[in-house]
């Protein structure tokens, strides 16, 4: 993220992954010496554990690991955070259940960034800015909320009209200014009346102020006001924009507000063009002369502080409505999405579908309000329906188009299939099936013994697949016009496969009182692990940890033998034993030399090296310590990931420099060892058609 610590200077931080899923969204703010941030996800509940606010201070570069977690209960998402007149003040929710999206608006308030004291606001679900007008908080959220307070804790309630919901807020000059989802801009001065002032596409999704002007971002562009004076003519409520029909004589009229006498003058044109003003036309109202087409007006409001213009108000012009293209008669199956059409010309019409013959209005399709109709197809027979469509200056009937729903009887086309599988795994049979409006009644047994029904009425069907046996599984397919029954699929549970080894415990090094795991992979079903000390098959030094990964004692320098027990239901099986040296800490400028490492192809394993001192510079060489002929480029950290793509060993060792002291490493020599090679899963026994191309699967890992 970036922030801004003094005005003109901007700094990058990063956050490291161990706090927060890759999904977050980060805002942040700068005050009292720390940068705080704030995190959102776009799924969260109560039973979210990532910390929702971070704070770091006392380092002027932000580092990953200088970041800290604020004391709060699980359930928090931070949309804003600011700090302003002395304080952090958060929003965003406050989530009360597992459930995701019950929650409440929240805010969040603290002197320091690091105590917080949290508020959830009944009758919110979410809020999304929050701002400090020189006299109170402002808050703003979905549905409309705008809450304010003059203190941080005691909250008052208001809503803007309609109800939007609020992405930005902002004061200055004034006034507050809100910014919907919308695109639409709203201010005010008393947080009673809200006017409405600017409307583009796209969301506002932030607000600021400075240098004499509002500022929006909406979308990729930026919008911009300047401050008004106050008392200045403002216009609250735009002229009317609509439909008229011949002769029609509009009233338009304009709200405003403003300081001192407020004086009008009405414009034919676009808004701003001020080449056909309206003789007499200089109140907040004008009544246009009967209209016999489009017209469009606008209006200017003034005072001796300025002037505002309105939006342009276009009058548009209806014409009769005409069908050019009436609709297509129809035959489809029960159950088919088919539709028809009308074509209608004229403007500001409006539409109606009715089921019966041309001018019968007794039931109207209930929906069915535009020129395309989906016609209703659960029921077999035969069907009339018909539109009605019309404006103010008129209204026309289309013919009643003729709908035949006819059921198709049921007929497999695709029987389901034998099938073998090995318990634990998931494998579903299947019936393909032609008709009308498909009923599914699997059952248990011999085709056509409907003794053993089984709770599934789908096309495909998961049986039980935890205990090995042979079962047999059959399904009706039904509709109203009769049933068919497939043949019965044998479907084969065979018993878990042992545990395989896919990757056996390696040999390992590592420093005292510095922990290293060890650890296995296996592949197999429910597996359970056992780690014991000794050599391989001895179980009589059970030690308590019984996941993939070890990490053995290092309180103690000494070379121990460790392995593993893998098992489950099937059976076990064993890994080798394993060497683990624990060497003594360095007493130098070394405190934790780079270690001898095994790794197999493919698999990546870094050598690292701890010093203690200032200034420290790092260079990684290729041979034995003290053989400085063969520089690794570029690799001048703590870290070295070696070369691991081919099957041998290699020796590495790292010059560390502090100041006028200089000492080389240990050797660490990095064997490659190759990936092991094993069927995990073997092939199984498969039934197709004729005529069909089948495959054959194996499932393996190794190099």
């Amino acid at each position: 993220m970036f922030y801004q610590q003094s005005p003109g200077y901007y700094y990058s931080s990063q956050i490291g992954s161990s706090y927060r899923s890759y999904d977050a969204a980060v805002c942040g703010v700068y005050g009292n010496g720390k940068l705080v941030t704030g995190f959102n996800t776009s799924s969260y509940s109560a039973n979210d554990r990532e910390p929702p606010l971070l704070y770091s201070a006392g380092s002027s570069s932000y580092s990953s690991s200088s970041w800290k977690a604020a004391v709060l209960a699980p359930g928090f998402q931070i949309k804003q955070i600011v700090h302003q007149n002395g304080k952090f003040v958060a929003v965003g929710a406050r989530f009360e259940s597992a459930y995701p999206y019950h929650s409440k608006g929240a805010i969040l308030i603290s002197p320091d960034g690091v105590e917080w004291i949290t508020l959830a606001i009944n009758n919110t679900t979410y809020l999304e800015a929050v701002c400090h007008d020189g006299t109170r908080w402002v808050a703003v959220g979905k549905s409309g909320v705008v809450l304010t307070s003059s203190n941080g804790f005691e909250w008052t309630r208001t809503t803007i009209p309609g109800g939007e919901t609020l992405t930005s807020v902002a004061a200055g000059n004034g006034y507050c200014v809100v910014g919907s989802a919308n695109g639409k801009i709203h201010t005010t001065t008393d947080f009673v009346s809200w006017n409405f002032q600017h409307a583009v596409s796209g969301s506002v999704s932030s607000l600021a102020v400075g240098d004499g002007k509002f500022m929006a971002l909406i979308g990729k562009r930026i919008y911009k006001a300047a401050f008004s004076p106050v008392g200045v003519a403002d216009i609250v409520s735009q002229p009317f924009s609509g439909f008229v029909v011949p002769q029609q004589s509009v009233v338009l009229s304009v709200g405003s507000a403003g300081s001192g006498s407020l004086e009008y003058q009405w414009y034919e044109g676009a808004s701003g063009n001020t080449s056909f003003p309206v003789p007499g036309a200089t109140a907040a109202s004008y009544q246009t002369p009967p209209l016999t087409g489009d017209a469009i007006y606008w209006v200017r409001v003034s005072n001796a502080l300025g002037q505002e213009d309105s939006a342009t108000a276009v009058l548009t012009m209806q014409y009769p409505p005409v069908i050019t293209s009436q609709p297509a008669n129809k035959q489809l199956e029960a159950g088919q999405d088919v539709s028809t059409s009308v074509v209608v010309t004229g403007n500001n019409i409006s539409y109606q579908w009715f089921r019966g013959f041309s001018g019968d209005l007794s039931s109207p399709l209930a929906g069915a309000t535009s020129a395309s109709l989906t016609i209703p197809s659960g029921v077999a027979g035969v069907s009339y329906y018909w539109l009605r469509a019309g404006n103010e200056r008129g209204v026309v009937h289309s013919v009643a188009m003729r709908a035949e729903v006819h059921m198709v009887p049921p007929r497999i086309t695709g029987e389901p299939l034998d099938k073998t599988i090995f318990a634990g795994d998931y494998s579903p049979i299947r019936v393909y099936a032609e008709g009308s409006l498909l009923s599914y009644q699997w059952y248990a047994g011999a085709s056509g013994d409907t003794s053993r029904p089984v709770p599934e009425t789908y096309s495909s069907f998961s049986p039980p697949y935890d205990v090995p046996g042979t079962y047999r599984f059959w399904v009706r397919v039904s509709n109203s016009h009769g049933f068919v029954d497939s043949r019965a699929a044998s479907f084969m549970v065979l018993p878990s496969l042992k545990p395989v080894i896919t990757r056996q415990p390696l040999d390992t090094v590592a420093y005292q009182g510095v922990g290293k795991s060890i650890y296995i992979s296996a592949s197999g079903d429910d597996l359970d692990y056992a780690w014991y000390g000794g050599e391989s098959g001895d179980t009589s030094a059970l030690l308590e940890d019984y996941g993939s990964s070890f990490n053995p004692s290092v309180a103690a320098v000494g070379v121990y033998r460790y392995w593993v027990r893998v098992s489950n239901a099937s059976g076990f099986v064993d890994s080798e034993a394993v060497n683990y040296l624990v060497k003594p800490q360095g007493t130098g400028l070394i405190t934790s030399h780079p270690v001898d490492a095994t790794v197999e192809l493919g698999y990546s394993n870094s050598l690292t090296v701890t010093a203690a001192g200032s200034s420290l510079s790092y260079q990684w060489y290729v041979g034995v310590s003290g053989d400085d002929s063969n520089p690794v480029d570029g690799k001048t950290s703590s870290y070295f990931y070696p070369e691991d793509s081919e099957v041998g060993q290699t020796s590495y060792w790292v010059r560390v420099t502090s100041g006028s002291t200089v000492e080389d490493s240990e050797t660490a020599v990095v064997k490659v060892i190759p990936r092991i090679l094993v069927i995990t899963d073997p092939p199984l026994d498969r039934v197709t058609f004729v005529g069909d191309g089948i495959y054959y699967y194996v499932y393996t890992q190794g190099s």
